[in-house]
């Protein structure tokens, strides 16, 4: 849906805010790429908590700029808003669960388990 939003904007030739939507989209979905390792790779839970959040933000901006330019590019984009929220109560969770779980396996391979 995310990309037949984007057609609908690149097809919007002409359109004023056109270049504007553009690149807030590219930066939306450069951060949203980010998420995944930072989240399952680097262990890092409120860093990618915070790009869940910043995703968010930029992800609504060019959902605005999208209705402006073509209303049903903006209406795709409702579904990736809601994911996100529900994305990023689930990264909250996982940190909640796991408060020192930045790094659950150590840098040689060995799981690491922490008894409180």
């Amino acid at each position: 849906m995310m990309g037949s939003a984007f057609a609908f904007i690149l097809n919007a030739r002409g359109a004023k805010g056109r270049g504007a939507a553009i690149a807030l989209f590219l930066i939306q979905l450069a951060l949203n790429l980010a998420w995944s390792p930072t989240f399952f790779a680097m262990h890092r839970i409120m860093l990618a908590f915070g790009l869940i959040i910043a995703i968010f933000l930029w992800a609504s901006a060019t959902t605005l700029l999208f209705w402006r330019i073509r209303r049903v590019a903006a209406l795709l984009m409702l579904p990736y808003l809601a994911w996100l929220l529900f994305a990023g109560l689930l990264n909250w969770q996982v940190h909640l669960l796991n408060p020192h779980g930045s790094a659950p396996v150590s840098p040689t391979g060995e799981t690491r388990i922490v008894i409180e």
